[in-house]
């Protein structure tokens, strides 16, 4: 059987290798599809929570008496997600001066970013039809932000053990994850500088082993602090809806501060992806010696889907 020919470059380039190589470098060390409710195939989903159900003391021999049960929905609709046309002339091409597989290594991290930057903007966002948010906040005596510091990693802790709104603990044991932007990051690392017995201190050591260690700076008493560069910063929120806030000094008046967060794993974020992201390769006749677009892209959406979040900011 014959070889296959192509008359350019980009005709031996398999988009399949491409868009596997993509899929690996996606992340700007994070992943944050790992901590997510990730639901692939479908445009749009319907993400329900049962957040209301309690159990309670019968008597042996009484008629039940049933309770209404009404889920807390989010329908995510995926939407297009693309870098950029990339052109790439035929001169390039017959010249072999494109270097394919880091060119697919840079689109997928472009995605990889855009997807970490669609999971961090639901962290300030509100959940429920009583629009709650709880929030941790690192503040001075004046209502400014302050730095990231571990007591506000607790008050934090404190609110998904149960100081909550529902007054009930997030997820199970050992499921929390803090995803914070590398400046928090950055002070959270310097407070434990400061600390007498920082080389020893077991409780900024241990990581949940079942988690990617993507981007995962350290633990803190077995919950992993993740580092992302998609963690947004802009105007400060306060908590809404009965929702707790807890705060180092006084509550936020002031400022724009980092938005990270506590979050349940699989439990708090929805992710829509309609499939895998990939590559696609267009002829263009717009380029003056002719040639391809590379388009990377992926038809994604993320949403919060649970009480199970609590807004960790700082500056």
């Amino acid at each position: 059987m014959s070889a296959t020919t192509s008359s350019s470059l980009a005709g031996l380039i398999p988009h399949e290798l491409m868009s596997g190589v993509l899929q690996q470098s996606m992340g700007d060390q994070a992943n944050l599809l790992d901590i997510c409710n990730v639901q692939q195939g479908f445009v749009a989903y319907k993400f329900a929570e049962l957040n209301n159900l309690a159990a309670v003391s019968v008597t042996e021999g009484a008629a039940l008496t049933p309770s209404t049960v009404t889920p807390e929905s989010v329908r995510i609709v995926a939407t297009p997600q693309e870098v950029p046309a990339i052109q790439i002339t035929n001169l390039a091409m017959e010249t072999q001066e494109v270097d394919w597989i880091n060119l697919s290594g840079a689109l997928g991290k472009a995605l990889g970013d855009r997807a970490n930057a669609l999971v961090c903007a639901t962290f300030d966002d509100t959940f429920g039809t009583a629009g709650v948010r709880e929030v941790a906040a690192s503040t001075d005596g004046g209502g400014n932000p302050a730095a990231m510091d571990i007591q506000t990693l607790e008050l934090a802790l404190e609110i998904a053990e149960g100081n909550n709104k529902l007054s009930k603990s997030f997820g199970t044991p050992g499921q929390l994850a803090f995803v914070l932007h590398p400046a928090q990051v950055s002070a959270l690392r310097a407070a434990v500088r400061a600390s007498s017995n920082y080389i020893s201190r077991e409780d900024i050591l241990a990581t949940f082993p079942a988690l990617s260690g993507n981007g995962v700076a350290f633990g803190y008493y077995g919950v992993p602090v993740i580092s992302s560069a998609g963690v947004a910063t802009s105007t400060f929120v306060n908590a809404a809806g009965s929702g707790t806030e807890l705060q180092t000094g006084v509550q936020l008046a002031a400022g724009n501060t980092r938005k990270g967060a506590l979050v349940a794993i699989d439990n708090s974020i929805g992710f829509v992806l309609q499939k895998a992201p990939n590559i696609r390769m267009e002829e263009s006749c717009l380029i003056g010696t002719g040639g391809m677009n590379a388009v990377a892209a992926m038809v994604g959406g993320a949403a919060r889907v649970s009480h199970q979040l609590v807004c960790v900011q700082s500056a």
